[in-house]
């Protein structure tokens, strides 16, 4: 069977390389400009974000909001009270993390530079450590030990403030970066949740409108396969969610009976800060790590050194075992397309990509499957040895 290919498909064919081609070549600059724009819609992409992860527990809390009894006033109170309860609770479990975190945190860093110097002279005193540190290495101990014995905080006060006074000035477009970027941040986390809860109290308004704009599409299969799309990123991203939070929660717990069996300290705050930072990808778990072996070395070297440990091992454990299991059931996606999805979306959109690109990589996964499937179903494509004839788009509308 000889294949024909008019015009028009050429000229398309041409279009999407030229198209390809330009993007490549022209990659900073509209990289540059996705980043303005995602910049100026920060405050709406956060606010929707949000809103999605308040919605999963909104959502629990209306299925189980007075369905059997009091049906009348269930019904007139279910979207405010469940919204404001499910708003409550997450605000009510970050500020009892951040309740446990940071006064022991701060106790312990407190408690660590006061222990240096006899830290400093319990390693100098082990014959074992003398014999295993270099002597460069313990002449600078010593050292620093009898300097530090020796501060003088006054002098050390006024000199900060003739660095502050002399060095202001010199540094002041850094201070006023960092300043202006911090600021920026905090209020677009302010708008993004401002915007969150308008999105959550006009929920049915906004899904109208959705489906309203979906309607107007002309073509049914494109509007079938646009609606078959944002029903599978639907449910791929709240899976995802589900099974993170599930993910984070199996940490926090393996951290806790770990610790209680080690003996370690603060077993209850150093979970509770792993639990929270685990949904963070890659850098939520060497956060909370970092800060347990602060906290740890306050107490002593060995405590630290055996919480390192124990945290590697479970997150070995968890990244091999438990957390295949959790999200890879949830979202049924392979391990590379993960990595695939996390490298990328960190790489263009920083977090916010990494955590929209593993849902949004899995619905087009299953999309790539799906159509993979279709294919195989309807038998393998007929062979043909023949070249492709160029024909003009009118001969080819006759022969149709």
């Amino acid at each position: 069977m000889q294949q024909k290919i008019t015009v028009r498909n050429l000229a398309l064919i041409s279009a999407f390389a030229i198209g390809v081609f330009l993007i490549i070549y022209y990659w900073s600059a509209i990289a540059y400009g996705i980043g303005v724009l995602l910049g100026a819609l920060g405050p709406l992409l956060i606010g929707a974000l949000l809103a999605y992860m308040v919605n999963i527990l909104m959502g629990f809390y209306e299925r189980h909001y007075f369905v059997k009894h009091l049906k009348r006033f269930g019904n007139a109170t279910r979207r405010p009270v469940c919204l404001v309860g499910a708003l409550v609770t997450i605000l009510g479990v970050f500020s009892l993390v951040i309740g446990l975190v940071i006064p022991q945190f701060v106790e312990c860093v407190t408690m660590l530079v006061g222990r240096i110097p006899e830290l400093g002279e319990k390693l100098l005193e082990n014959e074992t450590l003398k014999k295993l540190i270099p002597a460069s290495w313990q002449e600078w101990m010593v050292d620093y030990q009898v300097k530090l014995a020796a501060l003088n905080w006054e002098e050390i006060l006024k000199n900060v403030v003739e660095f502050l006074k002399s060095g202001f000035s010199k540094h002041l477009g850094t201070i006023t970066g960092v300043v202006s970027s911090t600021v920026s941040a905090v209020w677009s986390g302010i708008l993004g949740a401002i915007f969150a809860v308008y999105y959550l109290a006009r929920r049915d308004q906004l899904l109208s409108l959705m489906k309203s704009l979906t309607d107007r599409i002309p073509k049914p299969k494109v509007r079938e396969k646009v609606l078959h799309f944002a029903r599978l990123f639907n449910e791929t991203f709240h899976n995802y969610i589900v099974a993170e939070a599930l993910s984070a929660l199996t940490l926090g717990v393996m951290c806790y009976i770990g610790m209680r069996i080690l003996r370690l300290p603060n077993p209850e705050m150093i979970a509770a800060l792993v639990c929270v930072m685990a949904p963070i990808p890659v850098v939520g778990a060497t956060v909370a790590t970092t800060f347990g072996v602060v906290i740890m070395l306050a107490y002593s070297p060995l405590k630290a050194l055996i919480f390192f440990a124990m945290q590697m091992g479970i997150y070995m454990f968890h990244g091999n075992v438990t957390y295949p299991k959790l999200v890879g059931k949830k979202i049924g996606t392979p391990g590379l397309v993960v990595l695939i999805a996390l490298t990328v979306g960190g790489a263009v959109f920083g977090l916010f990509g990494m955590m929209i690109g593993i849902p949004l990589m899995s619905a087009l996964y299953q999309e790539l499957r799906n159509w993979l499937d279709k294919k195989e179903a309807a038998g393998p494509a007929p062979e043909t040895d023949d070249i492709p004839e160029v024909i003009p788009d009118e001969e080819a509308e006759e022969t149709n």
